[in-house]
C-alpha cells in the first residue's frame, strides 16, 4: 500500500453506496482505481485529497470491496455490478457475494437490467426498505414493453412511502396485473381514479380489487346469498377470509342441551336451503 492523491486515480468505482465515507479516513484505490470516499474525493479534489492505493498484489477487488463494505443492500449490490462491467473489471463475483452473505444465482444479470432500468425514487425505496433479490423476482415475468408501464404504477405506490411488507405486496399485485390482458383493462379504467388516492390504503385498495376483480365480485355475491338464508334467532353468520380460504363463520349461543339440538337442526334446514339456491343459481349461469 501507499498514500497518495485523489487526483492520481485514473477511474472511479462510484456505484452510489449509501453508507458516507468517514471523513477521519482516506479515499481508497484499488489498481489506480477509486473504490471508496467518492464524496470527499468530488469536494476535495482540488485540494489533493489523500488516498490509500491497494496493489491488486496484496488484495483482490472482492477481497478489498468486501473488506470496505461488508454490508450492502441488493440496489447497492446491483449498482456495483453495472458499475463494474462499465469499468470491464475482473471479479469473482460468487466469492464477493458470498462474502456479504449472499448467494448469486443466474436470476441476478436479468433483475440487475430491470432495476439499473427502474427509476432513482424506486430504486431508493427498494434501497430504503433492504428488498431481496425474492422480492424482485416477480420483476423477470415483464417484458420489456409492459416494464415502463409498471414503473409508473410502482413510483405511484411508493410515493406514499408504505412498509416494506405493504409495498412488496402491493408491488407483486400491479406484476400480477401487468401480465394478464383482462386486468390490465381494467386497471386502465380505473387508472384517473387510482392517481387521486390520497393515501397508500386507498391505493392499494383500488390494486386489490383489480387483482382479485372475481374474487372479491364471488365473494360479494356470497355474502348476499348467506345474508339471505333463513337463520335461527340466536345465530350469527357471516362470510370471511381468513388468508387464503373464504367461508360462512357462525356464532351461535345455547342455553341448554336441548337448545342445542334444535339449533343443529335448525342449521341443517339452513343448509339444505343453501344447497338448493346454489344449484339455481349454478343453472341459471349455465344456461
Amino acid at each position: 500500500m501507499k498514500i497518495g492523491a485523489v487526483s492520481q486515480c485514473t477511474r472511479y468505482l462510484n456505484f452510489r453506496p449509501s453508507a458516507i465515507w468517514p471523513s477521519v479516513l482516506p479515499a481508497v484505490a484499488w489498481n489506480e482505481i477509486l473504490i471508496a470516499g467518492f464524496n470527499r474525493a468530488e469536494v476535495e479534489l482540488s485540494s489533493e485529497a489523500p488516498c490509500i492505493f491497494i496493489s491488486p498484489n496484496e488484495f483482490s477487488l472482492e477481497e478489498a470491496l468486501s473488506s470496505l463494505y461488508p454490508k450492502l443492500t441488493f440496489v447497492e449490490l446491483s449498482r456495483l455490478s453495472n458499475e463494474i462491467e462499465k469499468l470491464h473489471l475482473v471479479i469473482e463475483w460468487k466469492i464477493f457475494c458470498s462474502r456479504l452473505g449472499y448467494h448469486a444465482n443466474s436470476d441476478w444479470p436479468r433483475l440487475f437490467q430491470i432495476m439499473s432500468q427502474a427509476p432513482d425514487k424506486l430504486q431508493e425505496w427498494w434501497q430504503l426498505r433492504d428488498v431481496s433479490p425474492r422480492d424482485l423476482a416477480p420483476l423477470k415475468a415483464l417484458p420489456e414493453n409492459l416494464l415502463v408501464r409498471y414503473f409508473e404504477l410502482a413510483l405511484k405506490a411508493v410515493a406514499f412511502e408504505p412498509s416494506r411488507s405493504d409495498g412488496i405486496l402491493a408491488l407483486e399485485w400491479l406484476v400480477d396485473i401487468m401480465l394478464d390482458d383482462v386486468r390490465r383493462e381494467s386497471m386502465a379504467l380505473r387508472w384517473p381514479e387510482i392517481l387521486k388516492a390520497p393515501n397508500f390504503v386507498q391505493f392499494r385498495e383500488h390494486i386489490r380489487q383489480v387483482r382479485f376483480q372475481q374474487t372479491i365480485e364471488r365473494e360479494e355475491s356470497n355474502e348476499l346469498q348467506v345474508a339471505k338464508l333463513p337463520w335461527p334467532t340466536k345465530t350469527k353468520a357471516n362470510w370471511v377470509r381468513r388468508g387464503d380460504a373464504d367461508g360462512v363463520e357462525i356464532k351461535l349461543f345455547a342455553h341448554s342441551a336441548d337448545d342445542l339440538t334444535k339449533q343443529i337442526a335448525a342449521l341443517e334446514n339452513v343448509a339444505t336451503q343453501w344447497h338448493q339456491r346454489s344449484n339455481e343459481l349454478q343453472r341459471k349461469s349455465d344456461v
